[in-house]
């Protein structure tokens, strides 16, 4: 069994796309996943599963919601040993600043990263930095110019955003 980390994107935000985190465990457990846990109530999802091909994992996962929830729910799928090589690719700097807020943006397949930093350039040093990494994109903002950053600009459906503090957690729990 391969250890997995699911994203669910906009799930339990706002008060949109409202999803029991406990249903959704004993759903995805009946399913045939094992060893499931839910951190927080913003989607993420810790799981085993005999397959490899995250893929079809992140799309039965969305069937599922689909099927059971009635919501149309973007997941992505990682492999913990893909996770732990994402955190440690990082930039040296990410998650260091004290005045600065830190994410990870998870591109969801199948995606044009190219693409997607053409849409937020140029960038502002002093204001934010974004380093593009494998299928993600790491992300640090002044707090006192949170306010002048392009990532407004970022109006996309092909990413879900971690902040780095759960990033972090979730590679412990993995």
């Amino acid at each position: 069994m391969t250890s997995y980390l699911a994203l669910l994107r906009g799930v339990n935000v706002g008060g949109h796309n409202k999803l029991p985190m406990a249903e959704l465990t004993d759903r995805l457990n009946t399913a045939g996943f094992e060893n499931i846990r839910s951190y927080i109530q913003s989607g993420n999802i810790l799981f085993h599963a005999g397959s490899k091909d995250c893929p079809q994992l992140a799309m039965q996962i969305s069937q599922l919601i689909n099927q059971y929830f009635n919501l149309q729910i973007t997941v992505v799928v990682i492999s913990k040993s893909d996770w732990r090589n994402i955190m440690r690719a990082a930039p040296q700097n990410w998650g260091k600043a004290t005045n600065q807020k830190h994410n990870l943006l998870i591109l969801v397949p199948p995606y044009d990263r190219g693409l997607i930093l053409a849409s937020i350039e140029p960038l502002d040093m002093n204001v934010e930095t974004i380093t593009a990494g494998e299928g993600v994109l790491y992300q640090s903002m002044s707090l006192e110019l949170i306010g002048l950053t392009t990532t407004s600009k970022l109006k996309t459906r092909q990413m879900t955003v971690r902040s780095y503090t759960t990033a972090l957690k979730l590679l412990s729990l993995l």
